[in-house]
């Protein structure tokens, strides 16, 4: 997670500060990195928060809820006492799924096959212009 972070972190200073990317960057670029850092950052927090043994154990709780959304058998009761850092991780992963179609996360589900037949890119260094 702090591998991942760290590497958000880079490429979203890379996408405020460098002028070209800033340019050819969408407002939904900009939703899509704020979004994730948030996922992230609460995620992170709602693990190192959670550390000592007698801690919030989510597999009672979230594990059960999760698996009863996809059963069609949701019960809000599970996730009453789920502390705050847990209830924001899984807000904010909701609003990526629902931003996901709108923004280029939607490139995950293309598959580039033709890159595996394509003909290669043949890189040339260019000459140096002669000044007139």
């Amino acid at each position: 997670g702090i591998a991942a972070l760290s590497g958000l972190l880079i490429l979203t200073y890379r996408r405020f500060t460098d002028k070209r990317i800033r340019k050819t960057s969408s407002t939904g670029d900009f939703i899509t990195l704020v979004a994730l850092l948030f996922v992230m950052t609460t995620g992170l927090a709602a693990t190192f928060l959670n550390i000592d043994s007698k801690g919030f154990d989510y597999r009672t709780t979230i594990g059960p809820w999760f698996r009863n959304i996809f059963l069609f058998k949701p019960d809000a009761g599970l996730m009453a006492s789920v502390p705050l850092w847990f209830k924001l991780h899984i807000i904010m992963g909701y609003v990526i799924f629902i931003v996901w179609p709108f923004t280029r996360l939607v490139h995950v589900f293309s598959m580039p096959l033709k890159y595996l037949t394509r003909s290669y890119v043949v890189y040339r260094k260019r000459a140096p212009r002669k000044s007139m």
